[in-house]
């Protein structure tokens, strides 16, 4: 019964044993690695939320440079070198003055938002 499984002389292909085992290995090996693309993605996603807080950040004190009692907005950080993004979400707290303003940022795909007040400690939550 069982010299059934095994391959007779000359004959080609594999056995079901054999494809069972490989079916077997890419089950596992599947197991493992997509949870941890997935962790990679996220954690990747975060970081552009990060990056993204601090290039507003750096705008923002172009911005306050130009113009001190000026009110800044998300729409005027372009203008100071702000590249928006479409999948982060840029939102200004504090009324945008330079005394008590805040920039949050969270990307849609990401867990964790990264908030960054007037004196340019990121925080993230």
């Amino acid at each position: 019964m069982i010299r059934g499984y095994y391959k007779k002389r000359g004959q080609r292909g594999f056995t079901i044993i054999e494809l069972l085992y490989i079916v077997l290995i890419l089950s596992l090996l599947a197991a493992i690695a997509i949870p941890q693309f997935v962790a990679y993605r996220t954690n990747a996603y975060n970081a552009a939320a990060n990056v993204a807080v601090r290039s507003a950040y750096t705008a923002a004190e172009s911005f306050f440079s130009d113009s001190p009692g000026g009110t800044v907005s998300v729409s005027l950080l372009s203008v100071y070198g702000y590249n928006a993004n479409v999948s982060i979400i840029l939102t200004l707290g504090g009324a945008g003055k330079i005394v008590n303003f805040t920039l949050q940022a969270v990307h849609s795909g990401g867990s964790s938002s990264f908030t960054v007040d007037q004196v340019g400690v990121v925080t993230r939550s």
